[in-house]
């Protein structure tokens, strides 16, 4: 016994020197093998499996929020490391149907709450030790986090309306922001608006009620703290009116809104809106209905001038000693801008540019020459390290 536990110390030793932390590895190591039934059963299955060792050292080196959460679920890391789960990415539809057995055998609203909260910090695991250890590509973590977050939002939309049915019929979800975008960060926000179907002449002031307090559903049951923490933070700000406007606007009003009311600003936004939950066909006919706002002939005087006004109140919001890789100078926010201004001033003439993700708008910029194909290959280059870089940072501790 006291060979195999110096063999497996050596093998650690030469694990833990490649690390960034190996001393915060070691104390998560401990707190794990105290979660273990069997101490010894831990050590002999990672000598039989050094790859498991491996894995497991680089999650207790770099992150301390995935770290907890094992030592909390102990037998999450003997699904994880599963080849068809570790090896591939996962699809939407498969995360749905797993939420929709995990709903179907709840017994009550509590209990679906905690192991939805328990589902997504294993996911989280799961793509956290392929970001990690395996070194899987930037641009697919993000695709990842943000296939998680749709299945979720819809899942519990679902959940809400199981009673209502016509709660789903005609109420539609939409993602803006990161989400909208398909490149979720691990501790972002989702931007969400809901709005609702006012076509046929239904009684307004109930419909605004039901599906005002059916967003607020929605929201509580992602953001909410239970005794399993909670799933994402919702943003409902970028709404017509922010925090003044009505909290489930009808459809009609969205329309005009963007038609004659809204900023340049929340017309920039609106590019990476996204149907992701309840009437998907509504969500489109909307977006298709203010596509000609988006394609208008803008000045380029004027995107410049509200860009340069959104980045102004950036810096000086983050303005401090350390370098914000966010909304600093050259941050994630200057390509963002950049991409943003550009689709809305050449979109009228190439209507192909509406492409919400950046990374793909960013190549759909250097194939139609808009950006010279150097500068689009370095920008993407600098967004996925920086966007890297934010990762790392947030998940230490799952923190913005």
């Amino acid at each position: 016994r006291r060979a195999a536990f110096a063999k497996l110390a050596l093998l650690a030793f030469d694990i833990l020197k490649r690390k960034p932390n190996p001393d915060m590895a070691l104390n998560n190591w401990e707190r794990f093998v105290k979660a273990q039934v069997s101490a010894d059963f831990h050590y002999s299955l990672l000598l039989s499996q050094p790859m498991r060792l491996e894995l497991l050292l680089g999650i207790f080196a770099g992150s301390q929020f995935l770290a907890d959460a094992l030592v909390r679920n102990p037998g999450f890391l003997d699904w994880v490391v599963a080849p068809e789960v570790l090896h591939r990415i996962r699809e939407t539809k498969d995360i749905e149907e797993e939420l929709g057995r995990v709903a179907s055998g709840c017994s009550s609203h509590g209990e679906w709450l905690n192991r939805l909260r328990r589902l997504r910090r294993r996911e989280m695991l799961r793509i956290g030790i392929r970001d990690i250890c395996l070194g899987v590509p930037t641009r697919e973590v993000m695709l990842e986090l943000s296939r998680l977050a749709d299945a979720f939002t819809k899942a519990v939309l679902d959940m809400r309306t199981r009673e209502h049915p016509e709660g789903k019929k005609d109420f539609c979800i939409l993602a803006l922001g990161k989400l909208g975008g398909r490149e979720l960060n691990y501790s972002s926000d989702i931007d969400l608006l809901g709005f609702w179907n006012d076509d046929g002449g239904k009684n307004g002031q109930e419909q605004k009620t039901f599906f005002s307090r059916l967003m607020e559903d929605v929201r509580s049951d992602l953001s909410s703290h239970t005794e399993e923490g909670y799933a994402y933070r919702v943003d409902l700000r970028l709404r017509p009116f922010g925090r003044d406007g009505e909290l489930v606007p009808s459809w009609s009003s969205v329309v005009r809104y963007y038609t004659d009311t809204a900023s340049l600003w929340e017309i920039q936004a609106a590019l990476k809106m996204r149907p992701v939950a309840g009437n998907l066909r509504l969500g489109y006919s909307f977006m298709e209905r203010i596509q000609p706002v988006l394609l208008q002939n803008w000045k380029r005087k004027d995107i410049v001038q509200s860009i340069e006004k959104m980045r102004t109140l950036g810096m000086k919001t983050s303005a401090g000693a350390t370098q914000d890789v966010k909304t600093g100078m050259g941050g994630l926010r200057d390509v963002e801008f950049l991409v943003q201004g550009l689709q809305l001033v050449h979109g009228a003439r190439i209507p192909s540019l509406l492409e919400g993700n950046t990374l793909h708008a960013l190549e759909l910029l250097g194939k139609e020459n808009i950006l010279p194909e150097l500068v689009a290959r370095d920008l993407k280059e600098g967004y996925l390290f920086l966007r890297r870089v934010e990762h790392c940072l947030q998940i230490l501790e799952d923190r913005q």
